[in-house]
């Protein structure tokens, strides 16, 4: 696994994880039609990354995450929505210690709380082979910088830099196309 780390003069060094870095994932998945035109499914997931692993990943990955989504389909409409949590992590398991001033004061929280994400997509049968889709991801526009903190952090000595990341980065992104197939 690859590792970042900074030299003397503050410079970043990439380099090679010399200890042992691993994850164990387990997910369960469960899917349910309750009627003809509609499903619904449930997946959970948990990430245990062991120590090696945490101290070298640059951004907080997801540990729990729980996903429900539906399909609905009637008469030439599909319209397929997820709802996403992704679970509360303590940020001082992953080296995030910095603060929000450069002058080494507003000391970064190491808690990053849970939080849900929306996607939704429409789709139109307008023939056999054509199609008309719109749809965003992310719809409620939630996002880290916005809601739980900057991703800009200082260290004691005032350098900054952005790797405090354990949220969605992006906002709202919207969408609208035409899918022909053959």
């Amino acid at each position: 696994m690859a590792s970042l780390s900074h030299d003397d003069q503050g410079t970043p060094v990439l380099g090679q994880l010399s200890e042992t870095a691993n994850v164990v994932a387990v997910d369960l998945a469960l899917n349910y039609q309750l009627f003809d035109e509609l499903s619904l499914s449930l997946t959970a997931e948990e990430y245990r990354y062991n120590n090696n692993f945490k101290e070298s990943f640059a951004i907080a990955p997801v540990e729990q995450r729980m996903t429900f989504s539906s399909d609905w389909d009637y008469k030439g409409w599909d319209v397929i929505a997820s709802t996403t949590w992704v679970a509360s992590r303590d940020l001082s398991e992953y080296a995030y210690h910095g603060y929000n001033l450069n002058n080494a004061t507003g000391l970064k929280s190491t808690n990053a709380s849970s939080y849900i994400t929306v996607d939704l997509k429409v789709i139109k049968a307008l023939s056999k082979h054509l199609k008309i889709y719109a749809g965003a991801n992310n719809l409620f526009n939630y996002n880290q910088a916005k809601e739980m903190g900057s991703p800009l952090m200082f260290d004691k000595h005032g350098n900054y830099d952005v790797v405090y990341i354990y949220g969605p980065m992006r906002g709202r992104s919207a969408y609208l196309g035409l899918r022909y197939e053959l």
